[in-house]
């Protein structure tokens, strides 16, 4: 069993502690997963290059302190940045290799529309040296047809592995099967397959195991489950499962489980399973889009659970707020 783990605790974890991870956190963080043998970790704002805004949450560090710190204080793991287009320019790119990053994630909706503008994106990532994961975030919206497309674009495109992304943690075993199977049938073994899963059912553990029996490459992982929503897959568990079922002892598990519990333990709000992030989970809702029901369903007292469903119904991708508040007044009636 090849498969290699990436540690998104910084990245994805941003989102938990209002984005205020330090570069001094990179430098502990990321040195307690390279002497773990952890082959990837991802550093920065959770939604990547250039994303520290009030639009989008301020950064307790620019990109260029983050991928400073990593450079001074890391050399076996690698390390990289998310990258979302629109919010990151292609020239944002150019900070990584400045940087002695590996790689960029460029992550984008899974239509073959958003995947169509990653394209230049990739093209400049390889002309960098760097390698290229295409994230399709919300992967679930796509048919198996559409996913077979945006799979040929962004491997025609030069990207390196190809990420199936659970966004709202509302995907079964079979489903990771499904998309994982397209990857292979339309792209054969010519990229890496990942995958990065999310906690709304509680699921992330076991469908990152299964992603790893079907053959995946890389799996995201984060220590405590920190991550936006329900949290991701934890690093801890997997790597014991590993141990416990495949006797895989490339991970150093005690002493990354003692520096867990003592550095990223109390950043955490361990607030049992929430209603909203289940049913995120259920109808494929993006927590991101949370507020939006709140204040909706305050408005017009419905209740936000079947608010979630019923806008699900007509949009798993995006939030618009006319629809949104069309549906709480009809359920309001």
């Amino acid at each position: 069993m090849n498969t290699q783990i990436m540690d998104v605790t910084l990245r994805d974890g941003s989102y938990e502690v209002n984005f205020s991870f330090t570069a001094e956190d990179v430098r502990n963080v990321g040195q307690a997963v390279e002497n773990a043998g952890i082959e990837y970790i991802e550093i920065g704002h959770g939604q990547g290059l250039s994303a520290s805004s009030k639009q989008h949450g301020v950064a307790a560090a620019t990109d260029e302190e983050y991928l400073k710190a990593a450079s001074e204080s890391l050399s076996a793991v690698k390390y990289g940045m998310f990258c979302i287009p629109g919010i990151a320019s292609i020239s944002d790119i150019d900070k990584l290799s400045d940087y002695g990053a590996s790689f960029v994630r460029i992550g984008c909706n899974a239509t073959i529309g958003s995947v169509s503008e990653t394209e230049d994106y990739i093209t400049r990532a390889k002309q960098l040296g760097l390698d290229v994961f295409a994230n399709y975030m919300k992967t679930y919206v796509a048919d198996e047809n559409d996913f077979a497309e945006c799979v040929r674009i962004s491997s025609n495109s030069g990207a390196d592995a190809l990420v199936i992304v659970d966004s709202a943690g509302c995907m079964l075993p079979e489903d990771i099967t499904r998309y994982y199977n397209v990857i292979r049938n339309t792209v054969g073994n010519s990229v890496s397959v990942g995958f990065h899963g999310h906690d709304n059912l509680g699921l992330s553990v076991s469908n990152t195991l299964h992603a790893i029996e079907l053959g995946c490459d890389i799996v995201d992982t984060s220590m405590q489950s920190l991550g936006r929503g329900a949290g991701n897959a934890s690093t801890e568990q997997v790597i014991a499962i590993l141990q416990k079922k495949y006797n895989i002892e490339k991970y150093s598990l005690a002493a990354l489980m003692r520096f867990s519990e003592d550095y990223i333990r109390h950043r955490v709000n361990f607030k049992g399973v929430s209603g909203l992030d289940t049913y995120c989970g259920i109808a494929g809702f993006h927590s991101g889009f949370m507020n939006s029901v709140r204040t909706c369903a305050a408005k017009y007292n419905v209740n936000p659970y079947t608010l979630i469903i019923e806008y699900c119904k007509v949009d798993r991708i995006g939030m618009d707020e006319a629809i949104l508040e069309q549906i709480a007044r009809k359920l309001s009636k």
